[in-house]
């Protein structure tokens, strides 16, 4: 499935499990609590990202991660060229975001993937609060909401979405995201 990791089967990988469901058993209610909050910070992040104006996949989330759809994502640049997964998550990484690229119902192929992944495990892990989620849902926002899509043509003879964004955005993203990370406790 991943190249390269290919194998097995490992045994440091099945002793590091085993340890952790050791560690697990005998903090549990610590464990049990930060996997509360991971579920509570990723919902909350669900709903800002809604009131930003982004459809989520599968109705939202109940786990520690959800699905953005990009498809309905209003986007400027060249007419008929939408904003893709691929794209999305370039942009926000470059303002430190991590997300990955998603392939949702309808997506024709993986490398047309129209969906972002977005995930709170270790955000929570790190402390941070409703008023720091909802501050990045809205630098999301702001940096996707800039992208100007264009396509170009690729070697296998095809068309792909490309985006460019304003440096000053980027700018401005990148240090709103460097705000809530010097802001988190861990």
């Amino acid at each position: 499935v991943f190249p390269g990791l290919q194998g097995g089967p490992h045994l440091q990988s099945i002793a590091a499990i085993a340890r952790l469901f050791e560690v697990i058993n005998e903090r549990r209610e610590e464990f049990v609590a930060v996997q509360k909050a991971i579920l509570q910070n990723t919902a909350y992040l669900a709903e800002c990202l809604r009131e930003e104006g982004f459809r989520l996949e599968y109705g939202g989330t109940n786990t520690h991660m959800l699905l953005m759809d990009l498809k309905p994502f209003p986007v400027q640049g060249e007419p008929g060229v939408r904003l893709d997964g691929e794209i999305a998550s370039r942009l926000l990484e470059l303002v430190g975001i991590v997300v990955n690229k998603n392939v949702l119902p309808g997506d024709a192929t993986a490398g047309r993937a129209s969906g972002l992944r977005l995930g709170m495990p270790w955000l929570t892990q790190r402390g941070i609060t409703a008023d720091e989620i909802r501050e990045l849902a809205r630098i999301i926002k702001r940096v996707l909401s800039e992208v100007r899509t264009f396509s170009v043509w690729v070697p296998p003879g095809e068309e792909r979405c490309r985006g460019r964004i304003p440096t000053e955005v980027l700018a401005e993203a990148r240090e709103g995201v460097r705000a809530i990370v010097e802001g988190l406790p861990y």
